[in-house]
């Protein structure tokens, strides 16, 4: 399987890997929501950093990790594949009303330093970004 780019609106774009759709996988926060009088009423948050970017001018240092199927394959730390990637955060890029807004159009630049970003199937992560804005980056912010 290859990894591909699909671009998508605003010059983000989306990754496959074969037939797998590849995300930002982004660490959570479960809280139960107050007040509620059900059994199992959830609010996930973030944890990490989810309003990163992508940088697609350093895809010949990605690599692509393939590990054995475990029992339960698609869970985040279980991911039968994982693309090491390079990547930065776009502090403009907010939460509004609990979710991501309108991502900035790409390439946006971004003075944060560029950082090793993982990306992993679809189905291992609950909370993901499928379609990630392109980064261009100060040639000072580049080396991770």
């Amino acid at each position: 399987m290859r990894l591909r780019t699909v671009p998508r609106d605003r010059g983000a774009v989306g990754f496959r890997l074969g037939p797998l759709v590849m995300v930002h996988g982004i660490g959570e926060i479960w809280r139960t929501v107050p007040g509620h009088r059900g059994p199992a009423e959830w609010e996930i948050n973030p944890r990490t950093m989810w309003n990163c970017g992508v940088l697609l001018a350093d895809r010949q240092s990605w690599r692509i990790e393939r590990r054995p199927v475990s029992e339960v394959p698609f869970t985040a730390d279980a991911a039968p594949v994982v693309i090491h990637a390079a990547g930065a955060i776009l502090r403009e890029w907010k939460l509004v009303d609990g979710s991501a807004d309108v991502p900035p159009s790409g390439p946006a630049p971004t003075g944060q330093p560029v950082l090793p970003m993982r990306l992993v199937p679809y189905g291992s992560a609950r909370l993901r970004v499928a379609e990630l804005p392109v980064i261009a980056v100060a040639e000072d912010s580049a080396g991770w």
